[in-house]
Order: C-alpha cells, then sequence, then structure tokens
C-alpha cells in the first residue's frame, strides 16, 4: 500500500484533527509569553538580528537563524492577518508551523523505514509525548529534530555535502544539537567506505555553518539569548561533590558514549541511528531536562517500536512515552484556551506544588528508572542483538583457494570491486613463495608444492590480521619474477585470503566466513593459462605447457584435495569446444558455463528463481549423490545491469556491506559475485553472540 493511501487512514485523520483542534485552540505558556511577542517584534521591525530587539527578556527566542526562517511563512500570515484586524498577533502563525513540522517529520520517517507506514502512524502520528510537548507545553524542538532527521535521510541517499549542510541547519536551529556531530564524524570517517563522503559531508557542515551560525555571533542578543541561555548548563546539573572539586557527570557519560561509538567503529546506517538515539536518552536523563528535549527522543523511540522484537518491549516503551508526556503536563505550565478564557497555566503544576516535595522527587526519580530500563533494553537488543554489530566484530573473511590458472586473482578483482577496495586487505599465496622466479630450489620443487612456500608465515601473518593487527608483507611481481620490499598492511572489514593453498592450514579454514574452491575444465584451463602467462607474463607457450605437465602430480595431491573442505566450488567450463591453438591474443574469450557447488546452501532456490526469472538464464540444480551439497549449472548471457537490479532485491540488507558504486560483473563472474553475497547474507543471519 503506497503512502499516499495510508494518509487516507482514520488513524491519520483523526490525530491530525486533534493537532489542529489543539493547536488552534490552545495557546501554550511559552508561545504567548516568548515566542509570538519575538516573532512580532521582528515583524515590526525586520532585521537579520532580530534578538538585538528583545534585550529585555533574554528568554523571549533561544533559537538560531534558521528557526527563525522556519516560523517566517506562517507568522506572517499570522501577522499580517492581525495588523489588518488592528490587533495583536493570534499565535496560529507558530502553531501552524508546527503542524507542518509534525506533518514533514512523519514524513521523513516514512522514508527511512519504507514499508513501516501503519506503525508509524500508531508510534509516532498518535504519540503522547508529541501531544503533550509540542500541542500542550508548546516547545519548538520538532522543527530542529526536522532538520536533524533530513540530514540523516540525505545520507542515507549518499548525499553526503547537503546532509553536512542541513546538519549545521539542526545546529543553527537549536544549537545543542551540536552534540551529535561527533557521532556522524565517527560513523563516517571510521568506515572505510563511506570516508570520501566524510569529507563531502565536513564541507558541508564547515559551509552550512557559516552562513547558519557564524553571523549571528555578531549580534549581542543572540550571545544572550542562544549562547547565555540557563539550558546550556544543564549538563552541569548532575555532579558530584568531592571536597573543594564537583565531578560533573553528564560530560562524562557523553564522553563515554562517544568512546562507545568509537569502539563499534563500522557502523551500518541503522546501527548509527540506533546509536545517535541512546545518546539522545543519556543526555535527556542526566539533565534536568525542558519538555522541548524529549521531543528529540521520539522518532528515535518509533524506530525502536517498531524494530522491537515482541509486545513486551512495546509495551515498555508505550509506558514510557505515557510516563513522559504525564510529567509534562503536570510539571509544566499549561496553556491557555482564549475562546473560552481559561487559563491552565498553573493548574496541574500548583496541584503538584500541593502534594508532598517527596512526591515530585519520586515521580521524577520512578521516570529516569524507567527511561534507563528503556535504554538498556534498547542498547541489548539493538545494539549487541544488531546483526551488523554481531558480523562487524571481527573481520569477515574470504579464502579463494584453486590449481594456477583457475582466475583467483580474477575473482578477488570481482569481490574488491563488489566491497570497495577500501574496505578489502588483500593477502595472497603467491607473496610466501620461498623463492623469487631465478631461484636454484625451483629445480626440484614446483609452486604447488607446500615446501615452496612459507605457509607458517603464512598463516600467522592471516591470523593476525584476523585479529585487527598490522603485518609486513613483500609482494611477488610477476612481470620481473622478483618480490618487492615488505610494506605494511592492516586488518579491514574485509579479509581476503587468496592462493594455491589458501585451504590447507585448519585453523585458517575456521577463520574464514567464506571458503571458495575454483576448479576449471583442464582444457579451459590450460586455454587460460597459457593466455596469460604467454601474452601477459612474457612465458614461452611451450614452457607453459612443459610447466603445467610438471605440476600435475603436486596439483593431484596438494591442491584438488581442498575442494573438499570449501564451502563453494566454482568449476568454469566452455559451452562450445574450445582448442589451445585458437589462443592468441585476438581470440575472444569463448562462452562459458559454470557449475557452483554449494554446501549447507537452504538459499540456493532464491538465487535459482531470480536468475530465471528476471536474467532469462538457463539454470539446473540438482543435489550431489550424498545430499550434501547442491549443484547449479548455470549458461546464458548476465549483464551488469541484470546484477544492479537483482541485488538490492536478493540481498536489502546487504547494502551497507557493498561499495557505495558497486562494480558488478556480467556473465559467470556475476554469478559468483551472487553466490558469494548469498553466502555471506546467510552467515551474517546465524551469528549470535
Amino acid at each position: 500500500m503506497e503512502l499516499r493511501e495510508y494518509l487516507q487512514k482514520p488513524l491519520f485523520l483523526w490525530g491530525g484533527a486533534a493537532k489542529i483542534f489543539l493547536a488552534l485552540f490552545l495557546a501554550p505558556a511559552p508561545q504567548t509569553d516568548w515566542f509570538t511577542p519575538f516573532m512580532a517584534a521582528f515583524w515590526q521591525h525586520p532585521s537579520i538580528v532580530p534578538w538585538d530587539y528583545v534585550f529585555q527578556n533574554s528568554a523571549a527566542f533561544p533559537y538560531g537563524i534558521s528557526m527563525l526562517a522556519a516560523l517566517l511563512p506562517c507568522t506572517f500570515a499570522d501577522y499580517a492577518i492581525a495588523h489588518i484586524l488592528s490587533r495583536p498577533m493570534f499565535g496560529f502563525g507558530i502553531s501552524l508551523t508546527l503542524i507542518l513540522a509534525d506533518l514533514w517529520l512523519l514524513y521523513l520517517l516514512c522514508r527511512l523505514l519504507p514499508g513501516k507506514y501503519e506503525q508509524i502512524l500508531r508510534t509516532y502520528w498518535v504519540s503522547p509525548i508529541v501531544f503533550a510537548g509540542v500541542y500542550w507545553v508548546g516547545q519548538l524542538d520538532t522543527i530542529p529534530v526536522c532538520f536533524l532527521f533530513s540530514a540523516l535521510l540525505a545520507l542515507r541517499q549518499r548525499r553526503s555535502a547537503l546532509s553536512g549542510v542541513l546538519l549545521a541547519v539542526a545546529c543553527s536551529a537549536k544549537l545543542s544539537m551540536a552534540v551529535v556531530l561527533p557521532f556522524f564524524l565517527i560513523y563516517l570517517f571510521l568506515t572505510p567506505r563511506l570516508r570520501e563522503f566524510g569529507k563531502s559531508f565536513l564541507k558541508g557542515f564547515v559551509a552550512g555553518s557559516l552562513i547558519f551560525l557564524a553571523p549571528p555571533l555578531f549580534s549581542p542578543g543572540y550571545r544572550l539569548m542562544v549562547l547565555g541561555t540557563p539550558e546550556m548548563l544543564r549538563v552541569f546539573d548532575l555532579h558530584l561533590q568531592m571536597g573543594a572539586l564537583t565531578l560533573y557527570l553528564t560530560p562524562i557519560m557523553y564522553g563515554l558514549g562517544l568512546y562507545f561509538a568509537w569502539r563499534i567503529r563500522r557502523m551500518s546506517f541503522d546501527l548509527f541511528c540506533t546509536i545517535l538515539g541512546l545518546s539522545f536518552f543519556l543526555l535527556v536523563f542526566s539533565t534536568a531536562a525542558p519538555p522541548g528535549w524529549y521531543l528529540w527522543l521520539v522518532p528515535f523511540i518509533t524506530i525502536f517500536q517498531i524494530k522491537a522484537a515482541n509486545a513486551r518491549q512495546r509495551n515498555l516503551l508505550l509506558l514510557f512515552s505515557v510516563s513522559v508526556s504525564l510529567t509534562q503536563i503536570l510539571f509544566w505550565p499549561g496553556p491557555s484556551i482564549p475562546v473560552l478564557g481559561i487559563s491552565l497555566r498553573d493548574f496541574f503544576p500548583d496541584l503538584v506544588r500541593s502534594m508532598p516535595v517527596q512526591a515530585h522527587s519520586i515521580w521524577i526519580s520512578l521516570l529516569v528508572f524507567l527511561g534507563s530500563v528503556v535504554y538498556l533494553s534498547m542498547l541489548r537488543e539493538n545494539v549487541y542483538r544488531n546483526k551488523a554489530y554481531i558480523a562487524w566484530r571481527n573481520p569477515m573473511g574470504i579464502a579463494v583457494a584453486g590449481d594456477s590458472g583457475t582466475g583467483k586473482d580474477r575473482l578477488a578483482r570481482t569481490l574488491a570491486g563488489m566491497f570497495g577496495k577500501e574496505s578489502i586487505t588483500h593477502i595472497s599465496g603467491d607473496d610466501y613463495h620461498q623463492w623469487d622466479r631465478y631461484g636454484v630450489m625451483w629445480q626440484a620443487f614446483t609452486h604447488l608444492h607446500p615446501g615452496a612456500n612459507n605457509l607458517r608465515q603464512f598463516a600467522r601473518d592471516v591470523a593476525d590480521l584476523f585479529s585487527k593487527k598490522s603485518i609486513a608483507c613483500r609482494e611477488y611481481n610477476h612481470s620481473t619474477g622478483r618480490f618487492t620490499p615488505p610494506a605494511a598492511r592492516h586488518g579491514n572489514d574485509f579479509i581476503l585470503v587468496t592462493g594455491l593453498h589458501a585451504l590447507i592450514n585448519k585453523s585458517l579454514r575456521e577463520k574464514y566466513d567464506i571458503s571458495i574452491y575454483l576448479d576449471m575444465d583442464e582444457t579451459l584451463r590450460r586455454w587460460f593459462k597459457c593466455r596469460r602467462d604467454s601474452l601477459e607474463r612474457g612465458h614461452a607457450l611451450a614452457s607453459v605447457l612443459a610447466s603445467i605437465e610438471r605440476r600435475r602430480s603436486d596439483a593431484e595431491q596438494f591442491i584438488h584435495p581442498q575442494g573438499k573442505q570449501a564451502d563453494i566450488v566454482f568449476s568454469l567450463y566452455p559451452v562450445s569446444r574450445l582448442r589451445l591453438e585458437d589462443m592468441d591474443g585476438q581470440a575472444s574469450v569463448p562462452e562459458l558455463g559454470l557449475k557452483a557447488t554449494l554446501r549447507g546452501a537452504h538459499f540456493s532456490d532464491a538465487i535459482v528463481r531470480y536468475l530465471i526469472g528476471l536474467c532469462g538464464m538457463r539454470v539446473d540444480a540438482r543435489f550431489t549423490e550424498d545430499l550434501d551439497a547442491i549443484t547449479l549449472t548455470v549458461e546464458g548471457d548476465l549483464t551488469k545491469e541484470d546484477m544492479a537490479f537483482i541485488i538490492p532485491r536478493l540481498f536489502p540488507n546487504l547494502q551497507d556491506l557493498l561499495a557505495l558504486e558497486p562494480q558488478w560483473a556480467g556473465g559467470m563472474d556475476g554469478v559468483m559475485q551472487i553466490v558469494v553475497l548469498s553466502y555471506l547474507a546467510d552467515k551474517m543471519e546465524s551469528k549470535e553472540l
């Protein structure tokens, strides 16, 4: 069902009608005392620094340029009508702006949570915190929250510069929003594939700050109202007295929140939003928060409620929302009802003041306790049980083994293009040959013999990379036949291990998330190897063929058995007859088919369905004789455009793993990409704490 259809549902219509009714008939105290007079003064004396006109009331408008700009259209209509009728402003301009901001935040949540429209209506649109905080108490914080979530949506859409500008706009609207900036930077700069986005985000934020944050600093009124507001000092309310010293707890907790985010390092977008929400919870409940600050929590509570695993968690969040709204109504000045000449400003606060002092303290203590329970619940369910958090605590390992000339380096390049080179550390078994091409010991050994390779150092280096340690590794240059000087390599999101013996070590096999063995039709393998070694590496064709024959025994003894240890065995074959004499610089690569033997692949039916239904390929699926694996035989044409179309549909939850602009491969390379992603998706689903 489309979003516009949900907007015709009774829940949206009744909720909207209730908000319009409250906006028209209630006049909240902050609006009548501060905001409406401030906007009236602005329209009477238009200025880019209107804060200077109201020095006498330092609480009149503790907001910046973007908040002022958001209020201008509707308050102008309010002022114009009032001016025509020769009376003070009605105040409906601010109320109408808040309704529009409410609608805009609803839209943003629907964009961030596609397909969850009904749940969003139930959890956000009729949220008791919004009804109490916006329409009863009259707080404006929905507007900066809108700017913040606009920045999040822009970031989700990979418009990082716009996201930076919008975050600066949010900070201009309410300076307290600046607390989220370090979290944005941690998310962008500690996630390898997002670092370039981080640079453009930072440029956008600086540009937005120069436009929206810097100019008002020259206004004495702005410095008094915004920088000198008592809210800026609330971070020091929670403290411990240590003799003559005071220990401020809120900055400490905020710093711990930043440290926690930094320790997580690589985050998915959903996990990033969760960390932001938890940080807001920490700030709100570690300060004597004004009612507007609770509005910061509402969209995050909405997200948590929608993703809650069971009814108990949803009920806990609902109880918390009701408790917060009651706190806003009971302890803060209420509105007046101008059409009835009734003021509820002090009705509930007076009622509370008539009770014992301990009652107020007990209520707030219970609220903080309930908020702490919600915080711990969200931390457990949305962070520690988050699939991305579980999967990314350690690097993901992919191993590719196979005989010489079966396409290990080609598959490595294909995977690097899919995940992004900046997210992959590649370690090749060729770099661990005992001798360079000119070593005399090659007369006694072939490259396929384990004794010709420093497999102990190979295993040690791979294990160090999985332990997030750096290694110093040389590289074998196939053009010169020499080793390069050792260079540092560091751990990464993916550790890609390729080589003749990548699966020979049992302890390493246990570290890999996906193990792949490349097999190939022997005639095709010879065709590719001769083509590569003679045309690309400069070897004589006769010497290449002699090398193949010389290595046959070692291949059967040391290389081929690794196929039994692999999760996936890819075997390419020529669809038509192939001759070695056709191999020359002008010859095109023959049409290929692929046999993919998959162990434990209960997800193979989806692959078959998409390859046949959407790509028109020929696929035959058969179980092996021992029923331990399934073999897919695939032929046909798969284009890069096909890949770009089906990958988001097959793997909607893997987008945070992929490069920002994945390089999809066509043909059988593309089928291999699909199979690897299928295993990866299955691994992420099955990983547990």
